[in-house]
């Protein structure tokens, strides 16, 4: 974990990894503003997990509204450039708000599928906002731990682990529990 400034954005969804982040970075004890996004998903519930996170520990937040991402259907569960879109998105917010960090929870269970949370994408977003005159930083403190660590991390911060929500393909309101995203949540769980 880099060192922490005492004010800082937080992309968070209703999954394991930001979730965590979120309480990790409430524990050492500087401010944290939560962007959630909306992107009309079909696992728009998660939003309403992010919420109660917030609310848990006493996080503000903004929920930012954008058109319909594509990408997501029976057969992908990728929706392609979606953290360029919303770090891009977020970094606009976390400088209105006059953070100078801006952190995200990808985790390396997820390079395989989603190119976007590599460490090369981190840094070229990070060379973007410089090339472009920005005094932000986007961090990825979790870029290289498995979903299983950081389930280690979320029991460490007292994360409620029946309160995340990682399914992409939910069914009436529930989260599958067959998409890929609910699998590779399982596993991490699994003792």
């Amino acid at each position: 974990m880099p060192t922490i400034p005492p004010y800082v954005v937080l992309l968070l969804s209703g999954g394991l990894d930001s979730q965590t982040l979120a309480h990790e970075l409430v524990a050492t004890k500087c401010a944290v503003h939560a962007v959630l996004f909306d992107y009309q998903q079909p696992h728009v519930a998660e939003l309403q997990f992010a919420k109660a996170c917030c609310k848990r520990l006493g996080i503000q937040y903004t929920t930012l509204p954008l058109p319909p991402l594509g990408g997501l259907n029976r057969k992908s569960w990728i929706v392609k450039n979606r953290n360029a879109i919303l770090l891009h998105t977020a970094a606009n917010k976390a400088m209105e708000l006059g953070a100078e960090s801006l952190f995200i929870g990808c985790n390396a269970d997820d390079r395989d599928y989603f190119p976007d949370c590599r460490q090369p994408f981190i840094d070229s977003i990070n060379r973007s906002l410089e090339l472009a005159g920005f005094d932000l930083k986007v961090w990825a403190p979790y870029i290289n731990l498995t979903k299983r660590e950081i389930a280690a991390k979320a029991q460490e911060y007292g994360v409620p682990l029946h309160e995340l929500w990682s399914c992409y393909q939910p069914k009436n309101g529930k989260q599958c529990g067959r998409c890929p995203a609910c699998l590779k949540l399982k596993a991490a769980l699994a003792a």
